[in-house]
């Protein structure tokens, strides 16, 4: 167990005499950053592409991004309706 002892001693002496928990919390406060950016795009676009597909389709710029959307999507309602089974959730599409 002499070897551990000095594992553990060197691993105190780094990571909390010289700061090494600093750059651990510094890299978890990044990644926390970057969740949370991420979860806002997410939602954003998310909200953005709903928008597109529920509103009226008079304006001729919405049926366009309507058509882009459903072209961009793996399962879009003419393919589900082409498919052997009647569950959307089921890949049968795809």
């Amino acid at each position: 167990m002499g070897n551990f002892d000095k594992k553990l001693e060197r691993f105190w002496e780094v990571f909390i005499e010289h700061g090494g928990y600093v750059k651990v919390l510094t890299g978890l406060q990044n990644t926390v950053y970057i969740a949370v950016a991420g979860l806002a795009i997410g939602i954003l676009i998310g909200t953005l592409i709903a928008i597109i597909r529920v509103s009226p389709k008079n304006n001729g710029l919405l049926k366009t991004l309507n058509s882009l959307c459903v072209s961009m999507s793996d399962c879009s309602e003419e393919r589900r309706s082409s498919c052997s089974c009647s569950s959307p959730t089921m890949s049968c599409c795809r």
